[in-house]
This record gives C-alpha cells, structure tokens and sequence, in this order.
C-alpha cells in the first residue's frame, strides 16, 4: 500500500473527477492496511479526515466539470442564435440588383443586424478602363481566373468580418462565384477549377447560404429596360435576355436558388426579394414590407 501511494504521487489517474484527489485516497488506504496489521480497532481520527477530505475534493471536482459543461452549452446556444447569412444576387442586367441591395440594407439595418455589401467585383475592374469585347480569347479567360480570385479575396474579407462580429449579419455579394463561369466555355471553366484548386460543387451550393436571382427588365418588362446611368452597362435587349439566361444557368444544381421574375410592378418586385431572403432566413416581417407600415 506505501508503494502505491508512492506511485500515485507520480502520476494520479485519469479517471477522478479532481487529479490529486486520489492522494488522499491511496493514502487512507496505505494507512488504513497499516492500522489493520497492527490492531483490530476502529478507524483512526487521522483516517477519518483523510476520508472526508477525499470525498469533498472528489464533490469538487464534480462540481468544476459540470460548470465547465454548463459553460460550454451556454456559449454553443449563443453562437446558435447569431446568424451569419451569406446572399447572392445575380442575374441579368437592369434587373433590380442595386435597388434591391439598399432595400435589404436598410431592411435588415432597421431590425439590428448588420449589412455588409460586397461590391461587384466585374463592374470595379471594369470600371477601370477595361474593354472586355476587345480582349482576345485568352486574355479573356485570363481576366475570368483573376476575376474569380479577386472576388474570393473580397468575399472572404467580408466573411471574416461577419464571424468577428456579435450581431446577426447579412453579407450581400453583387454577384458570386459562379457567375464568371457564364463567360467562358466550360472547358475553360473546368481548366480553370483544376489550375486554382477549385471545386465546382463546393463554390456553387457551399460558400453561400441563398442565391436569388433577379430576372432583367428586358423579359417581361422592355418598356423599362434602360443602359442610361450606368458606366458599364452596354447591353441591347437581346443582349440582355442572354446574359440572363447565362447567369441563371450557371447556378443550376444549388439548392437554394430564387427567382425574381418581373410578374408584378417594380415596387411588389422589390418587396418579394425582401420576403424571399427574410423567409429563408427565418425572419418574421409581418406587416413591415405594406404601404402604411411604420
């Protein structure tokens, strides 16, 4: 019994609720083999003590471990409650997406959350001076792969942000991943997935919680659809109409794709993007999205 306690002040086992609580029991039990060697009399004051204080370390140590568990649901549930939601829209041109980017800001700002906007990343380079008709064929591919990277680098910006916060968060991204693959081949498409390391899969229903998709005025509603006041907006109609049957292709296979369609007047338009994110997300509007609402 003396070279067992010997023993567990080396190395106390792993399966108390306190580590050194241990001692005190090899130690009663060393003193107790002594006492019964050399008499039969009841335990001694000492081996009492040592007893209890074995148990009240032991009540502890239990004590210790299921705060540190409460603990640990607690902060669990909490980050449960926070949400960080992560929106796509695309589509096709003069179909509502800058409108509808201010309308969910000042929406989802008005109920406590915050808004982060990723800009589109095409319009910035395009903004820039450059000509993408003019490109050759591989100098266009070239700017599809350093569009998509750039895009990643800002979105992932805007993602950090969002888990860094304590407030439900609302990232909106003009655009996404996959709408670059609507301007290359999908040979080159796939060429550049191997070249970056990408997944097709992975980009497209992972990275973002919701696509919605906002079908261009030039289906459904021509009288509207306009190029004036827009820097990088040079699309006939027809044009148009393709370009939005390109972006609404490229994100076939996601499962959680909306389509705004131009079924109802601008406003009402508006409106259902608002309901379309807020009902995946979980939101209770009400009656906010009426015209008499406060």
């Amino acid at each position: 019994s003396s070279r067992y306690f010997f023993l567990m002040l080396r190395r106390p086992p792993r399966f108390t609720p306190f580590p050194y609580t241990s001692l005190f029991l090899s130690l009663s039990l060393s003193l107790s083999a002594r006492h019964q060697l050399s008499s039969s009399r009841r335990p001694t004051i000492i081996h009492r003590i040592f007893i209890f204080f074995w148990f009240y370390f032991c009540i502890i140590g239990i004590k210790m471990k299921l705060k540190k568990l409460d603990l640990n649901a607690m902060m669990e549930a909490e980050q449960k409650k926070r949400k960080i939601w992560k929106l796509v829209l695309t589509g096709g041109p003069c179909g509502g997406k800058t409108t509808g980017q201010a309308r969910l800001s000042t929406f989802f700002e008005n109920l406590g959350w915050k808004v982060y906007r990723v800009p589109e990343t095409a319009t910035v380079l395009l903004g820039g001076g450059v000509n993408f008709a003019d490109l050759p064929e591989w100098a266009q591919n070239e700017f599809q792969e350093n569009l998509l990277r750039t895009m990643i680098q800002i979105e992932n910006s805007f993602f950090a942000l969002a888990e860094a916060s304590e407030r439900n968060c609302l990232i909106i991204c003009d655009r996404g991943t996959m709408d670059a693959s609507a301007f290359v081949s999908k040979k080159d498409w796939e060429e550049m997935m191997f070249k970056n390391q990408m997944d097709e899969v992975d980009i497209r229903d992972n990275r973002y919680n919701q696509v919605v998709h906002m079908v261009t005025a030039a289906t459904g509603a021509e009288e509207y659809y306009s190029v004036e006041h827009h820097g990088t907006r040079v699309e006939a109609r027809d044009e148009a109409r393709e370009r939005d049957r390109l972006a609404a292709e490229a994100w076939i296979g996601n499962p959680y794709v909306d389509i705004i369609d131009n079924s109802s007047d601008f406003e009402n338009k508006i409106n259902r993007l608002i309901s379309a994110v807020a009902l995946k997300i979980g939101v209770d509007i009400g009656d906010r999205l009426n015209t008499n609402a406060k």
